[in-house]
């Protein structure tokens, strides 16, 4: 009954779609019909909810919108830190230089990450918190697309809470002649004394681009708030760079290749350094990430009007990504030291079409395929006698998962005002796991077929009723099989050998609002989580007092929810903005013993006012907030990371104001937690900053 109610609950909010411009787009897309109506202003495409280029309004997929202008005024020091702001998003920050986006309850392995089209996820992806999206420059980003609720049959395995896309920049061209231009971005933030700074150039014409950046970041101990102080130590340092080519060979032919690579040399693991809730002593006396590392190379080759009247458009793709995840720690008062190597090397392939035979149809359609290879060793040193040797590693070396899928998705539009968005997917996994010294080798062969099935109702005077029923699923990984080590929380995981699929089932149902001075969103949403792969606690403990966990396919657990954001123009030069977001979790385990589900964000959300007398200048206030979260399950309260007794709600006041000078110079100031609050995002192992001050300058010739 309390879920039926959880559930009815979600259609009191209110809410907002965001109103921002649109940029060119380097995604392989083709447009689909608009029902565009005079009433109403155009909102910015999207392309993740469907993989054809649509307005936001247009589809009934949940989805909104990062644009390059919103990123640029958010100045992130991390890619993650860009979608704090983000309405129905709850960030998680382990330690400094990484953070780990919720969607609807779900976050790590269970949220599927892409840039331009391809898979950031991969072999040795973790269900809990991790730091990869933060390995993505966020001054590479021309725009952050993010979908909520399950996407498998556009996108595969693990995108069951959502996918958060990142679209490059691209050095695009519109003159005959060559063309020149450059920037240079530079950032000071005096909470963690952070300087950054970021050098561009490009050059080029309209059938062809070359442009190059380069990155680089350093940061001293953060922070906190009230009289949190310094927490050290939690400086470090993060080096970047990029390049990309575009050519245009022929009319309605484009080819682009991009690298990039990001690189933090040595971030230590602030939550195992430091005395947690429940602990006297920290968990390990030296814990650094050195280093973690992404690479990543995309080649893509798109065209339009292949088969006039039959296929409008196609794509392909590939790329390869590795990403080292090395590591080297102590136990507290150990003499032992350890020191890791962990990659993972990805390679893609994926080709992608969008046909439009009919007026009211719009058909995308196509497979991929991903081949990733594991490796990893470990070296154990005894400091005391200086001798060094071979030990187990993190995961079985030379471990692979490959995956195959196929998919179809169609937008119908029936009438003048409905429309029905329905799709299909094949997807094949195949997990290999090698033996060691300790465990024998596995295999795990799974096939999924899945579906989803969306309509949307024109109401008129820009309001649509929208509506979703998407199942989900996420293949177990090689991190979930095979991993060997100490884990957050003061655990430590054993391999498992035998572990099925994730399943999930979502249902939500919206209204889309679009005014010429009020645009607005409000969604309920209630999922079944099925078969979660979760630790499990042995009962055994390590000599060094960690808590022996292992992988398993546990229980079932009921996630609803309600979201709402909401933007009114006030005046031409006036505009009120917020959204709240609300999300309830409930597992069921064994012998019919129920209690709340892991790691579920509180109630958050945000309100601003922003006011741009002239187009150069524009000043903004806003709060962000987040109520308590006293409902824990039995792992949070033994999570070192959180309160047992709940995590206190907070609220921060912040003030951030712009000006351009001229078409070459601009640059930002923000004055962040000016009431200087002492809090923590739930689940988080470090508190948030306190006061400070963000200044960025913007040169662009």
């Amino acid at each position: 009954m309390h879920r039926v109610a959880c559930l009815m609950s979600c259609a009191v909010w209110v809410g907002y779609a965001g109103h921002l411009s649109a940029e060119p787009n380097p995604a392989p897309i083709e447009s689909a019909p608009s029902t565009q109506t005079d009433d109403r202003p155009i909102e910015i495409i999207q392309v993740t909810g469907t993989r054809v280029e649509s307005e936001l309004a247009d589809v009934s997929v949940p989805a909104q919108v990062i644009d390059g202008q919103a990123l640029s005024e958010r100045s992130p020091e991390v890619l993650t830190d860009a979608l704090r702001e983000t309405p129905n998003v709850h960030i998680q920050a382990t330690t400094v230089g990484q953070g780990s986006p919720y969607i609807r309850g779900l976050t790590g392995s269970a949220v599927l990450n892409l840039v331009d089209g391809m898979r950031l996820n991969h072999a040795i992806y973790r269900s809990s918190p991790n730091p990869y999206l933060a390995l993505v420059g966020s001054h590479m980003a021309q725009r952050i697309e993010i979908v909520r609720g399950p996407a498998s049959v556009l996108y595969g395995s693990d995108a069951m809470g959502g996918v958060i896309q990142v679209l490059t920049r691209k050095p695009e061209f519109d003159s005959e002649d060559w063309k020149a231009r450059g920037g240079l971005d530079a950032r000071f933030g005096s909470a963690d004394l952070s300087r950054s700074v970021y050098a561009n150039l490009a050059a080029g014409r309209k059938d062809f681009g070359i442009g190059a950046g380069f990155s680089y970041l350093a940061t001293e101990d953060l922070r906190g708030g009230g009289n949190t102080g310094r927490q050290r130590p939690s400086d470090y340092t993060m080096i970047g760079g990029d390049a990309s080519v575009l050519w245009e060979p022929a009319p309605d032919h484009r080819t682009t290749l991009d690298f990039q690579m990001q690189r933090q040399p040595e971030t230590p693991r602030y939550d195992e350094l430091v005395a947690g809730f429940g602990q006297t002593e920290p968990s390990s006396d030296l814990w650094d990430y050195e280093p973690l590392e992404r690479i990543f190379g995309h080649l893509q080759h798109r065209m339009k009007e292949v088969v006039p009247g039959f296929i409008d458009s196609l794509s392909f793709d590939a790329a390869f990504q590795q990403i080292r995840d090395d590591r080297r720690t102590r136990a507290h008062e150990s003499a032992i030291e350890n020191r890791e190597r962990n990659r993972s090397r990805l390679l893609g392939f994926a080709g992608h079409g969008v046909s439009h035979p009919k007026p009211w149809l719009s058909l995308s359609w196509g497979v991929e395929s991903y081949f990733d290879t594991v490796s990893s060793e470990r070296e154990e040193t005894d400091l005391a006698g200086g001798l060094s040797s071979s030990v187990a590693s993190r995961f079985p070396d030379d471990s692979q998962m490959n995956s195959y899928g196929a998919y179809a998705n169609a937008q119908m539009q029936l009438g003048e005002r409905f429309e029905i968005n329905a799709g299909i997917r094949y997807s094949h996994v195949d997990t290999k796991i090698k033996a060691t010294n300790a465990t024998s080798a596995t295999e795990i062969h799974l096939d999924d077929v899945t579906g989803s099935l969306g309509a949307l109702w024109s109401l008129g005077s820009g309001v649509r009723l929208v509506t979703n029923l998407s199942r989900g699923f996420r293949a177990p990984n090689v991190f979930d099989l095979g991993t060997l080590g100490a884990r957050p929380g003061n655990r430590f995981n054993i391999p498992s050998r035998d572990l099925d699929a994730e399943v999930i089932y979502t249902i939500d149902l919206g209204l889309k609002i679009l005014r010429p001075r009020f645009r607005g969103e409000i969604f309920g949403f209630g999922s079944i989580y099925r078969d979660k792969i979760d630790s499990v606690f042995t009962g055994s403990i390590t000599p060094d007092g960690r808590d022996v966990v292992q992988s398993a396919n546990l229980n079932r657990v009921w996630l609803s929810g309600a979201e709402a954001r909401v933007e009114v123009d006030v005046r031409d030069d006036l505009q009120l903005r917020g959204h709240v977001f609300w999300t309830w979790g409930e597992e069921d385990g064994a012998n019919g013993y129920e209690q709340p589900a892991d790691r579920v964000p509180p109630v958050q959300g945000l309100v601003g006012l922003r006011w741009a007398p002239w187009e150069s200048l524009w000043v903004e206030a806003f709060t962000r907030f987040a109520g308590p979260q006293n409902r824990l399950s039995d792992r949070d309260i033994r999570d070192p990371r959180i309160d047992p007794g709940g995590t206190p709600g907070w609220a921060t006041g912040n003030l951030r104001a712009g000006l351009a000078v001229g078409e070459h110079w601009s640059g930002t100031v923000a004055v962040e937690n000016f009431t200087d609050a002492s809090y923590r995002e739930h689940g988080s192992g470090i508190q948030a900053p306190g006061v400070g001050v963000i200044a960025t300058l913007q040169v662009r010739y």
